[in-house]
């Protein structure tokens, strides 16, 4: 597989872990903490792609956005983990 493949898959990944924990209605304590550890685990590959200047996505294709999108995973990372709190509240 190439390193082009892996990061589209593991974008696709991202969002498909971000929907069921947003849509499954019996949502278990098990999925919260997977898509926290998930979003975790893969933040430093994105301050890499931004030190390296590796593209994403096709559209992550400056460093400008590779930058923005930094910001954006702590606030993925806080929603996974509310919705771990609100679920146990």
């Amino acid at each position: 597989m190439r390193k082009e493949q892996i990061v589209v898959f593991a974008g696709i990944r991202e969002m498909r872990l971000v929907l069921t924990l947003a849509f499954w209605k019996n949502k278990s304590t098990k999925i919260g903490w997977v898509v926290v550890l998930f979003f975790v685990l893969v933040f430093p590959e994105n301050i890499a792609q931004y030190l390296e200047k590796k593209d994403a996505f096709g559209t992550l294709d400056s460093d400008k956005a590779r930058f923005i999108r930094l910001f954006f995973q702590p606030v993925l990372i806080a929603l996974a983990f509310w919705s771990l709190v609100t679920e146990q509240s």
